[in-house]
């Protein structure tokens, strides 16, 4: 039971460098091809970064306070996660029907 702390902080850094590769993946892409789609996949990736860093550190501060105040901040970085997801996800979805329609 010590190394729950160790595993958790183990999964946000691989989550972490998972969101990073993807962001690099949305800014070569960005560069290659400016479009709606890809302005959209790039901003969803970008606030999901962003969420992700403030949400891992909030947590923190907010285990200090209270257990209550812990669920709310984690349900609070869930929902605008959840949010940037999907404008990254209206934006691949958006990339994949223009570029099948290129190539038909």
């Amino acid at each position: 039971m010590q190394d729950l702390p160790t595993y958790h902080l183990i999964a946000y850094v691989l989550s972490f460098l998972g969101y990073l590769i993807v962001l690099i993946g949305c800014i070569v892409l960005l560069i290659k091809k400016r479009s709606l789609a890809t302005v959209l996949m790039f901003t969803g990736m970008i606030l999901s970064v962003i969420f992700t860093v403030l949400g891992f550190f909030m947590n923190f501060i907010a285990a200090k306070s209270s257990p209550e105040e812990l669920v709310r901040n984690q349900g609070v970085f869930s929902t605008m996660n959840a949010l940037a997801y999907l404008l990254f996800g209206i934006g691949i979805l958006l990339l994949a029907i223009n570029w099948s329609r290129a190539r038909a």
